[in-house]
């Protein structure tokens, strides 16, 4: 099932919620800098490799640490760690409407090397356990 059969409300609060702005708005000023744009795509690209870290991130923008961290805060309000790790559960969120996949393997699958450091995370950044949040998601998909 694609994501995108939700209802537009519960995919704009989610994306509220994680980076305080649309989705779209989001990426529109992420490709306003050439070399933001980098970064979003190896975000984008890499996700769900959980040893993509700052570093890589760097390297391929051509920035230094304090720099990229600057350009990003500013243009966005997140770190690049923030913007990773909310854009995994962002992805997430995506993958929690396919009934076949487990919450590990969700993790697993958006760059999280443990369940308990998804679950962390999402319970910081969504104000909800994962499995809840999904037991509600699909109650009202087949509400629809």
């Amino acid at each position: 099932m694609d994501v995108n059969d939700d209802s537009p409300s519960v995919i704009e609060e989610i994306e509220l919620r994680l980076f305080g702005r649309p989705f779209a708005e989001l990426d529109e000023r992420l490709s306003q800098s050439r070399r933001l744009w980098r970064v979003w795509e190896v975000i984008g690209l890499g996700y769900e490799d959980a040893s993509l870290n700052l570093k890589s991130m760097t390297r391929r923008s051509g920035m230094g640490r304090t720099q990229l961290t600057e350009r990003l805060k500013g243009k966005i309000g997140l770190t690049p760690h923030e913007l990773l790790t909310r854009f995994r559960l962002w992805r997430a969120v995506h993958l929690m409407v396919d009934r076949e996949l487990t919450l590990t393997e969700i993790a697993d699958q958006t760059g999280f090397d443990e369940l308990g450091n998804f679950r962390r995370h999402f319970l910081k950044r969504l104000e909800e356990r994962p499995r809840p949040f999904r037991e509600s998601l699909l109650a009202s998909k087949s509400e629809e």
